[in-house]
Order: structure tokens, then C-alpha cells, then sequence
């Protein structure tokens, strides 16, 4: 007999199908995932390679597991949140999603101008803590920076700087 641990991970690796499915059926009833992301929490539960195999199988067949969809909810979730299209694309990188995939859901982002708004929008959010900068060179480098982390291109950033 196996021993769990506090988080359900069991010490000994564990092979059943029927396993495997039931833990990513209830990973993904938490919210979208991409199949990478499904992959590696699987792993980390100590599945077998061949069960992961079976259980993603099965989860496409039942239409459980779509990147596209995940890619589209997780990309208006960032954009909803301030984040420019480099960020989103770099998160969706890093969840595994396909370049192809990726261009669609960055459709969210919408053009320049949307973009712009988007930016503006972040900004006005933050606006007490910029204009404690009283020197303007020193606060548009802030902006510069800020909306740079947040993923905005460098013309949008430079639109933005020279609208505050």
C-alpha cells in the first residue's frame, strides 16, 4: 500500500488510467488548463508516463482539454488586468501553447489604438504614485518602465508617455 503525503501525492508512483483521469478531471474543474500544464501537475502527482498518456487521451476525446480555449480565457484575463500583448504572449509561451494559438488569442489586444487605451487605463490607475516624480524626464522614464513590464510595445509606451 502507497503512502500519501499531506497534498495527495503519493510516495510510489501510481499506474492506473482510471486515476490519472480522475485527477485531471478534477484539475480541470478548477479552470482551463493547457495540456502542458495538465502534464506536469500529473507528474508531480507521480503518475506513470503511460497513465498521463491515457488520461490526456481520453480528456480530448471527452473535450475537456482545449489550448485554444485555455490560451483565449487566459489571454482576456490578462488583457482585463492591464497587461500588454509581450506579456501575454510570454505567459502563453510559457504555459506551452502554440504559436498558431498564441496569434489568435492575442486578437484580444485588439490594434495599436486599443492598445493605447489599454495603457492609458493602467496609467490613470497609478497615476497618485507618478506624479510624486515632479521632474517629467524622471517620470516618463517610470512609465517607460512600468508600462514595459507589463508587456506594451515601445511605440505604444512612447504614445502613452507623451499623452501624461
Amino acid at each position: 500500500m502507497e503512502k500519501k503525503n499531506r497534498r495527495n501525492f503519493y510516495v510510489g508512483g501510481r499506474q492506473t488510467d482510471t486515476e490519472a483521469l480522475k485527477c485531471a478531471i478534477r484539475i480541470l474543474t478548477r479552470r482551463d488548463h493547457t495540456e502542458k500544464e495538465l502534464i506536469e501537475k500529473l507528474q508531480l502527482r507521480r503518475f506513470e508516463t503511460i497513465a498521463i498518456e491515457n488520461a490526456l487521451k481520453r480528456c480530448r476525446e471527452f473535450g475537456y482539454i482545449d489550448d485554444a480555449k485555455a490560451a483565449k480565457v487566459m489571454a482576456e484575463h490578462l488583457a482585463g488586468r492591464g497587461n500588454g500583448p509581450l506579456k501575454i504572449r510570454r505567459v502563453l509561451e510559457q504555459k506551452g501553447v502554440d504559436e498558431t494559438i498564441i496569434e489568435k488569442a492575442l486578437t484580444v489586444c485588439g490594434d495599436e489604438d486599443d492598445q493605447l487605451e489599454s495603457a492609458l487605463y493602467v496609467l490613470k490607475r497609478i497615476r497618485f504614485r507618478l506624479y510624486r516624480e515632479s521632474d517629467l524626464r524622471k517620470r516618463r522614464a517610470k512609465v517607460y518602465r512600468f508600462l514595459n513590464g507589463r508587456g506594451f510595445s515601445s511605440d505604444v509606451i512612447r504614445r502613452a508617455t507623451l499623452e501624461i
